[in-house]
């Protein structure tokens, strides 16, 4: 007997704002100038899955099989960006900008069969893999001098200079897990031994936990 299934959803969503902004300039005499910051985030997201079963006799084996993912995005893009006012400050349009990219592999199976009439044995393992991906930066930039005092308090003229950043992260973390229970049913007797073990790729850890219940 064999039985399958599966699931999917999926989404996606999109926000603009915009609100007129005024910058002012270094110079002795500032002027101002306009323009317009449009916010923007995008989402899209999103899962499917499989799963499986299958009997015969007094044996039942299932698997599931999942993948899930997030793609989200966060910037602001001027509305203009002609005037060398702002290609001076910015060293590019958007201005700023955010990306969060995950995604997810699952994978779980489970059998028991039956050993003797009250008894039956459970075993499975379960894998996980996920990945992100981190981005985010900052396009403002700018040069000028101010003036400092030093330690003997002497005005002193420097230089200064503030540079685009952009920065980025990759993080790939796997987890490993398998386990087996015996069940045993007597008259009014009900007892389970078993064992489980998990490993973390990211915390680089070996767990195992043994369980037992009688009732």
């Amino acid at each position: 007997n064999l039985e399958l299934s599966t699931t999917g959803i999926f989404s996606f969503n999109w926000y603009r704002y915009a609100y007129p902004i005024t910058l002012m300039s270094n110079e002795l005499q500032p002027q101002a100038y306009s323009n317009v910051d449009n916010q923007i985030q995008r989402i899209f997201q999103g899962g499917t899955g499989l799963s499986l079963r299958y009997s015969s006799g007094s044996s039942v084996h299932e698997a599931h099989v999942s993948v899930s993912f997030r793609n989200g995005s966060d910037f602001d893009s001027l509305g203009s960006f002609t005037d060398p006012f702002f290609i001076q400050s910015y060293a590019k349009n958007p201005i700023t900008r955010e990306t969060d990219d995950r995604i997810r592999y699952t994978l779980s199976t489970k059998s028991t069969s039956q050993v003797t009439e009250g008894s039956a044995l459970s075993y499975g393992v379960h894998a996980q893999a996920i990945t992100y991906d981190f981005a985010s930066a900052n396009e403002a930039q700018n040069s000028g001098t101010c003036v400092i005092c030093d330690s003997l308090n002497r005005a002193q003229t420097i230089a200064w200079k503030l540079n685009a950043t952009e920065k980025s992260a990759h993080l790939d973390d796997q987890e490993l897990g398998a386990f087996a229970s015996f069940e045993l049913s007597y008259k009014e007797f009900k007892g389970t031994l078993g064992l489980r073990a998990d490993y973390f790729k990211m915390l680089d850890n070996l767990a195992f936990s043994p369980r037992t219940s009688a009732a």
